[in-house]
């Protein structure tokens, strides 16, 4: 079997979110101030136009047995240029089911592809060919990975909920509580640029979600980034009171020895990852026992296959492994094929995660229970192709 093309495309489709988008998370450009009350973020992508229409990319590896994989969604135009333009002469004639060749190669082919949009382009081809080689070999991706895990409990994210407002919060805190799940996840909208007041408004959520989920649920809270040491120090007593299960992302991806030092200062188990690019970021975050609890995106990681290595190193170190991303469909199969203890939940996206997948056949969904159960049909995707008002093959 040979690769003979690599295309992509881009799809509209009608989507109706089930969940609200009524404000952002913080952010490190926020320290700012100009930027503080504005709306503007990279990440405002797949979000509904005016007229309840999604556009979202996706690229297709074609075979000379007739065998093809798809990625989706893509959510940079500059990854499918990277694809189509640089990788897709490269990939042309190789074995697709040598996809571990496939990627130390793409790994190799640019001094600078271990990370940024380059590692991007090299993690959507990685899971385009894990979809091929499972509808080859028949098998879903979990379970060609070895997994026996069928059925998993997501943790749900809260991103889009209105912050400021503590009825809005309380009723959805509850509304997620109901479903089940293995925990909920909130995002700090403030930081140090937004002073005193902001803080204030950042301890009120966290004591509002901890009243309207109760005593003993799960709730993690996110920062994205947009904290530093002093604010951190500032809310732990407000945050310990409350019994997170974790804080994420306190700071930005790189700060190694900031994680170490506020994991000394506090019991809260720290977690991060999901902006870093390979196993090897992982190992030198994990050496300094500043990380608890391991995310990242499959989407931009390098895929599934340097997500299951990464799964194994956090094994390793006693961290769990708790993947993150709107590639839904590649994360789940990775933390299927981990044992619970390492990979006890991962994250469910309830609102930009949901239209990651909405154009798919039968999608995953949350059960009564709070557990999704996996797909036993081939590959990783299978798009409702019935659902497209609009295809268009991207051509550069």
């Amino acid at each position: 079997m040979k690769i003979t093309d690599i295309k992509a495309y881009s799809f509209k489709f009608r989507f109706t979110p089930s969940w609200p988008s009524l404000d952002r998370q913080g952010r490190p450009l926020d320290y700012y101030p100009e930027y503080i009350s504005s709306s503007v973020s990279a990440r405002g992508l797949r979000a509904p136009d005016a007229d309840g229409f999604v556009k979202v990319m996706m690229i297709e590896i074609e075979t000379d047995e007739g065998v093809s994989g798809i990625h989706m969604p893509l959510s940079q135009a500059l990854t499918v240029e990277l694809i189509l333009q640089v990788l897709r002469p490269f990939l042309i004639g190789m074995n697709p089911l040598a996809n571990r060749t496939i990627y130390d190669k793409i790994s190799r082919f640019e001094n600078r592809a271990r990370g940024g949009t380059f590692n991007s382009a090299i993690s959507s081809i990685d899971n385009a060919l894990w979809d091929l080689k499972g509808k080859a070999a028949g098998m879903p991706v979990y379970a060609l990975l070895g997994g026996g895990r069928t059925r998993l409990q997501p943790y749900v994210s809260t991103l889009g909920c209105d912050t400021n407002n503590p009825d809005h919060v309380a009723e959805y805190a509850r509304k997620v509580r109901d479903m089940n799940v293995w925990g909920q996840k909130w995002f700090f909208r403030y930081g140090p640029s937004s002073g005193i007041e902001g803080m204030k408004k950042n301890i009120a959520l966290v004591q509002t979600v901890r009243d309207a989920a109760g005593p003993d649920a799960r709730i993690m809270f996110d920062v994205s980034c947009a904290w530093d040491m002093n604010y951190c120090v500032k809310m732990l007593p407000y945050l310990e009171e409350a019994n997170l299960t974790w804080l994420e992302e306190p700071f930005r991806p790189d700060r190694f020895e900031m994680f170490k030092r506020l994991s000394e200062k506090t019991n809260i188990p720290i977690a991060t990852g999901e902006k870093l690019f390979n196993r090897f970021e992982v190992h030198e975050l994990l050496k300094t026992g500043g990380v608890d609890i391991l995310q990242p995106e499959p989407e931009s990681f390098g895929g599934v296959t340097e997500a299951m290595r990464t799964g194994e190193l956090c094994e390793m170190y006693g961290a769990q492994y708790s993947p993150h991303g709107s590639g839904f469909m590649p994360l789940v199969s990775v933390t299927a094929a981990m044992s619970p203890d390492i990979s006890p939940t991962f994250e469910f996206l309830w609102r930009s995660g949901t239209s990651a997948i909405a154009m798919l056949k039968d999608p995953p969904v949350i059960e009564a229970d709070g557990f999704i159960t996996m797909d036993e049909r081939p590959g990783l995707y299978h798009p409702d192709y019935d659902r497209i008002v609009e295809k268009t093959e991207i051509k550069l």
